[in-house]
């Protein structure tokens, strides 16, 4: 009867275990859909794997939940926002632009509206790639890599002081959350 008994807490103990050890993953955050409502609870992000999260609200119950679902989600600290099929870090946020970093590509993936598939096309480029948000634009523009040559001047062109930092030929993170400052700052 003791080596039941022994066994039994030993079993217990593994599934204790193993429950925590899924969980693990999760981490505590809020989701907003586009009608702007909120619920808060845990997520864990599935962006290389899957492009979504989980998302696990009060009652532990999870469900999937796509750049189509949710126009906006946080992560412990972090904020992240949805544009055209992706999600995306919000790196640096201002009063005139915000820096962005593509953190999911689903593009080719197929969501279903009900029964109707919809294929809604990712923005140029891939993971770890930066974006400029300025406020007021519909979705944010490629400025990493060659994006930078390309987007900067058209970007950051309203801004005289910035003139000699768009000529170089490629931005990396500090570079360009500097010129997202020195354009939110810009009079």
């Amino acid at each position: 009867m003791k080596q039941l008994k022994q066994k039994m807490f030993l079993v217990a103990i593994l599934i204790g275990f193993f429950a925590q050890a899924q969980n693990s993953d999760f981490q505590q955050g809020t989701v907003t859909s586009y009608s702007n409502e909120t619920s808060s609870g845990a997520i864990k992000p599935m962006f290389k794997q899957r492009g979504v999260i989980i998302f696990q609200n009060g009652n532990a119950q999870k469900k999937q939940l796509s750049p189509n679902e949710i126009s906006a989600f946080t992560l412990g600290t972090d904020q992240f926002s949805a544009y055209t099929n992706d999600f995306y870090k919000i790196v640096t946020k201002g009063e005139k632009a915000s820096l962005l970093e593509r953190v999911t590509d689903n593009g080719g993936k197929i969501y279903y509206n009900g029964s109707i598939p919809v294929n809604t096309p990712s923005l140029e480029g891939k993971i770890g790639d930066f974006y400029i948000l300025k406020n007021g634009a519909s979705a944010p523009v490629l400025i990493s890599g060659n994006g930078f040559q390309k987007n900067a001047a058209a970007t950051f062109g309203d801004c005289p002081s910035l003139g000699s930092a768009l000529t170089v030929k490629t931005a990396d993170e500090a570079l360009l959350k500097n010129l997202v400052n020195q354009y939110n700052n810009c009079k």
